[in-house]
């Protein structure tokens, strides 16, 4: 196909239609899938947010613990449905929390 599109056999102009086209086809990809992603941390950002609402401070890192066991098993059995593998569970209650995301001062 792309042989023939670039042989001389199709004008210019549809050569250049059909390099715009898959162009613009990719662009709308990418920016579907970045749509998708930034929906769903806002949403995992609103859950967490109300979670935390109210809570004291001791009770926060066994929340934040807790809604993260819950997404990545929400994660995982939307994988399973979709017939992908599922990934790995970051953290585990029972494992110290990852501290080479969190800022200075540890807020």
């Amino acid at each position: 196909m792309i042989g023939y599109l670039f042989s001389g056999a199709v004008t210019p102009s549809i050569q250049a239609l059909a390099v715009l086209a898959v162009a613009g086809t990719a662009a709308w990809r990418i920016w579907v899938a970045y749509r998708k992603t930034v929906t769903q941390e806002k949403e995992r950002t609103s859950r967490l947010t109300h979670a935390l609402d109210g809570a004291s401070p001791p009770q926060r890192p066994e929340i934040i613990r807790a809604c993260s066991l819950l997404e990545s098993a929400a994660r995982a059995s939307s994988d399973d449905q979709c017939g992908h593998p599922p990934e790995p569970a970051e953290t585990s209650a029972a494992s110290p929390p990852d501290r080479r995301h969190t800022r200075r001062g540890g807020r």
